[in-house]
């Protein structure tokens, strides 16, 4: 735990992040917002990635058992997606809660004054979208506990797919001189970036305790993350040619 806080505080000391007030003549919501979106928001985009990961490797890349039943392992790994869907559930409501207190300028304790949660909560579509993932995170883990069967988890990575799109395809698209382009590119580098990192991390995490399987795993493995790649690859340039107002001549 240590060297991840450590880790996580470096990043946001290279990313730019690091809390050092606010800008002259703006309000300030204080330094618990302003340390606190960045951590959560970071916190939050890793748990859903891990969640999507396990279920996915659960769903399609491990050993199944007969009939749509989940295996020994497949099973464990839905567990342990439950698991970083908790964590991912409140740290996306936290995210949500410091945006809302990042953009209407209070501290946290004014900004969830219930007249003030209940006038511009929602005012703002990132807030919406880190609901949506909340919502989308609570499913999984409250759901996780109880699935069986290829099917039912099958479902529950559709719904960590929602939660990963929805803030993938806010923000800074709106404003993009192709919106179309900038939606499907945001959308497809959120859920290949997922599906990459998450499957990696799953793979390492079998090898590494010498589970069965792995005659099995590691090939699906291996193509789901060349598709990644390639997918990564092609939505970063139309994400690149949606930013672009004109050729330049």
């Amino acid at each position: 735990p240590v060297a991840i806080a450590a880790g996580l505080l470096g990043g946001l000391f290279l990313a730019g992040s690091w809390w050092d007030g606010p800008a002259p003549g703006a309000t300030d919501p204080g330094q618990v917002v302003g340390w606190g979106l960045p951590v959560a928001r970071a916190v939050s985009v890793a748990a859903a990635t891990l969640t999507f990961g396990w279920l996915l490797t659960a769903t399609l890349l491990v050993p199944q058992g007969r009939r749509g039943v989940l295996s020994r392992i497949g099973r464990q790994d839905a567990k342990r997606a439950g698991w970083a869907a908790l964590v991912w559930w409140v740290s996306a409501t936290a995210t949500m809660l410091f945006n809302h207190a990042m953009m209407v300028g209070l501290p946290l304790r004014d900004a969830l004054d219930p007249g003030v949660l209940g006038a511009y909560l929602f005012a703002v579509d990132t807030n919406t979208a880190f609901f949506v993932a909340s919502v989308c995170g609570a499913v999984i883990a409250i759901a996780t506990p109880w699935v069986s069967r290829t099917g039912p988890t099958m479902a529950l990575l559709g719904v960590a797919a929602i939660g990963l799109a929805a803030p993938a395809v806010t923000g800074h698209s709106h404003g993009l001189g192709d919106h179309g382009l900038a939606i499907a590119a945001g959308l497809v580098h959120a859920l290949g970036a997922a599906a990459w990192l998450g499957t990696l991390v799953a793979a390492a995490w079998h090898v590494l305790r010498r589970d069965p399987g792995q005659r099995t795993l590691i090939p699906r493995v291996s193509a789901l993350v060349t598709v990644c790649l390639i997918a990564l690859g092609l939505s970063g340039a139309g994400s690149a040619y949606a930013r672009v107002e004109q050729p330049i001549d």
